[in-house]
């Protein structure tokens, strides 16, 4: 990466990997919430669904004012608050303080999508454009590794699970300052509306591809929110290995977003094209390998299962802003992107509880495969979307 690339796609990205770990700090302390609140499963999935339900309030007014004024000063404020938000969450004191404090940090974390994408599709040129994104995708992922791995090893010390969590607070109080001082100040420009939500979703391929969005992001947040209660609770790992195993899923997906991204660049042909199809690829076999999981019959099996996982359903991020930005005007990037960040989360709204409670009633097979339905129902709304975004005007 050179010059602006370097600079955009760099702050950005680093940006994204201290957000996220705040903001997945709280899916990777569910065993916290269980030992410190007596929390059931199901009340586990209600923080996890009010934390997304804080970030799906927030995004669509979030992404329209970065359209109007830009995204810097909205990324300065969301890190700093949701480093603020993580520290309160290791010191609240009971359970109905915890769900006000997982509201706030949900809702500060709708500036990551909207902002980290506008600034990749207004300013990377349009050839390194879909490398970009899975670059700073990886932050989404490399966060919550980062998180996974900070507060588990704490969970082993004297400081506990609340240390970890004021130690990610620090980290990202500090990026903050980092990122005021690197990234530049570049003016908006000219007299600019509020962008029509009920506009974007008139054109028929993007109204398809967040539609899909739902079962996507029910797929990635569920995953990631019950992994290592899974890993502890059903095949017996400890909470260090199972801090690992998520991490190395993580890791995966983050290799997956990078890898998609190059490949949309490489290949020729329209630019809705290549991202729809990439992006139907990864969710047919996130289907697949979802509804193998709780087959795998040996410890290793089971870990690998999660990696493999981890490559298409939490890898396909990158490609699905890079789709969203194939098919809408690039003056509505911001908005169009926190529509389909909502729709994302949305799924991360429902699939946590819905999955905690057939846990309760059936056991985690049950759960698994609801995800691997989720994926299926994703597959067939992205046909449509490829199918008709050809005539889209």
């Amino acid at each position: 990466m050179t010059g602006s690339f370097a600079r955009i796609v760099g702050a950005v990205s680093v940006w994204h990997v201290a957000a996220s770990m705040c903001y997945y700090a709280l899916y990777v302390a569910t065993p916290y919430l269980r030992e410190g609140f007596g929390a059931s499963h199901t009340e586990v999935g209600i923080v996890l669904g009010v934390l997304s339900a804080g970030y799906a309030i927030a995004l669509l007014p979030v992404g329209a004012l970065m359209d109007v004024h830009g995204e810097r000063r909205a990324l300065l404020v969301g890190l700093a608050g949701l480093s603020i938000g993580t520290a309160a969450i290791a010191l609240a004191p009971t359970f109905a303080i915890l769900l006000p404090v997982a509201f706030g940090v949900g809702a500060l974390y709708a500036t990551a999508s909207p902002g980290t994408t506008r600034a990749i599709l207004v300013r990377v040129p349009a050839e390194r454009r879909n490398l970009g994104m899975g670059i700073k995708q990886v932050g989404v992922t490399a966060g919550s590794a980062g998180s996974a791995l900070v507060l588990t090893w704490f969970a082993g010390t004297q400081f506990g699970w609340s240390g970890g969590l004021l130690a990610v607070a620090a980290l990202g109080i500090g990026v903050t300052l980092a990122f005021a001082l690197t990234y530049p100040t570049v003016a908006v420009g000219g007299e600019r509306s509020v962008p029509s939500f009920r506009g974007l979703l008139r054109l028929p391929a993007y109204r398809l591809l967040v539609v899909a969005g739902i079962f996507l992001g029910a797929m990635g947040y569920t995953t990631t929110g019950y992994a290592v209660l899974y890993l502890t609770e059903d095949v017996l790992l400890a909470v260090g290995l199972a801090g690992v195993v998520l991490a190395g899923a993580q890791a995966s997906g983050s290799v997956g977003r990078v890898a998609s991204g190059w490949l949309a660049d490489a290949l020729s042909g329209p630019a809705w094209h290549r991202t729809l199809g990439i992006l139907l690829v990864q969710t047919i076999l996130a289907a697949v390998l979802l509804f193998w999981l709780p087959i795998a019959e040996t410890t290793i099996g089971v870990a690998l299962a999660f990696v493999a996982a981890g490559f298409f359903a939490l890898g396909l991020g990158g490609i699905y802003f890079s789709a969203v930005g194939a098919l809408v005007p690039e003056t509505e990037t911001g908005s169009a992107s926190a529509a389909a960040q909502l729709t994302l989360t949305l799924g991360g709204l429902v699939g946590p509880p819905a999955f905690g409670i057939l846990v309760d009633a059936s056991g985690y097979a049950a759960g698994w495969r609801l995800l691997a339905f989720c994926g299926v129902v994703s597959a067939a709304l992205l046909i449509g979307a490829y199918l008709v975004a050809g005539r889209q005007p």
